[in-house]
């Protein structure tokens, strides 16, 4: 194989590379520096406390359930679920058995998990953009647009370590394996009523699809880590409920089968309720008001989709 040929058949992953790496380079250029010239720093209040979480994984071994510096004198509960400071967490414990610099390390490592974060968020955009306009070029637009998108990259810079961009890159992956999972089984337009009493044959051809449980347990999974990453994780479910009402609602009229769309969403809504049970239960202090909405939504799935699906 020539080297031109090798190019041409690996050209997205090269241009995907490049937008990756030309966003890494953009988070860096703003903190880099005044970091290593100055010393260990961060930007905004937020950052400060993650790495406080993060100090104590790493010297303690647990999560800081109850914090007596909120609400001072009095303790309040830590209310940031996990999953960010467990990942700053691991790349700071790499960089600390590097330079036995506790200050340092962490403040470097959560910052390089909100830029290696940003920078997955070009690849996911590529992913669902391609993905819902069937379109490569669309999908590098998506990439390089959200690489420059001002509002990314401040809240992503490094040195302002925050969750935003991992909960946005988890998020847009969910949505992006739902929309896979519901191609998958295609769009089919039915004579009769499918789901007259004992007549589910579709649902069960469903299923038993191998490539969509795939891809809707894989949309569940992602949309399970948003759940523990961030407590208003029901505004990033919140569309795919959105999605199902109303492809059920325009089903009504065009007698579309939307099989798919329902048993993928209640796929990607039943896996975060089991994902987040025991982080809101057990991991942080009992979060319980905070998880039933997972439960609400999946229950509004279930239910509303069912009538939609029922009626159609």
């Amino acid at each position: 194989m020539s080297f031109r040929q090798w190019i041409k058949k690996h050209k997205s992953v090269i241009i995907l590379l490049g937008i990756f790496t030309l966003s890494v380079v953009i988070e860096m250029s703003f903190g880099l520096y005044y970091y290593l010239k100055h010393g260990p720093v961060l930007a905004g209040n937020d950052p400060y406390y993650h790495a406080r979480v993060v100090k104590k994984i790493i010297t303690e071994g647990t999560y800081l359930k109850y914090d007596p510096l909120l609400g001072y004198p009095l303790y309040k509960n830590n209310p940031r679920p996990p999953f960010y400071e467990v990942l700053g967490a691991v790349a700071s414990y790499v960089f600390y058995l590097i330079t036995k610099n506790l200050d340092w390390s962490v403040y470097l490592g959560i910052s390089v998990v909100t830029v290696l974060s940003a920078a997955a968020l070009t690849v996911a955009s590529y992913l669902l953009a391609s993905e819902v306009f069937n379109s490569k070029k669309v999908g590098y637009l998506a990439a390089l647009f959200t690489a420059f998108t001002p509002a990314i990259v401040e809240r992503s810079a490094f040195g302002f370590a925050d969750w935003d961009v991992l909960i946005m890159f988890l998020g847009i992956m969910g949505y992006w394996a739902f929309a896979r999972a519901v191609k998958v089984v295609g769009d089919n337009k039915i004579i009769s009523k499918s789901y007259a009493i004992g007549e589910y044959r579709n649902l069960m051809r469903i299923l038993s699809n191998r490539r969509f449980l795939k891809y809707a347990i894989l949309s569940g999974i992602f949309l399970g880590l948003v759940s523990i990453t961030w407590q208003g994780y029901p505004m990033v479910l919140a569309p795919i409920a959105f999605y199902l009402t109303v492809s059920g609602i325009i089903s009504l009229a065009s007698r579309r089968d939307i099989s798919a769309e329902y048993v993928a969403s209640a796929i990607s809504y039943l896996i975060p309720a089991i994902i987040s049970y025991p982080v809101y239960f057990w991991v942080m202090a009992p979060q319980p008001h905070t998880w039933k909405y997972s439960v609400l939504m999946l229950v509004y799935v279930l239910v509303v989709g069912g009538v939609l699906l029922y009626l159609r």
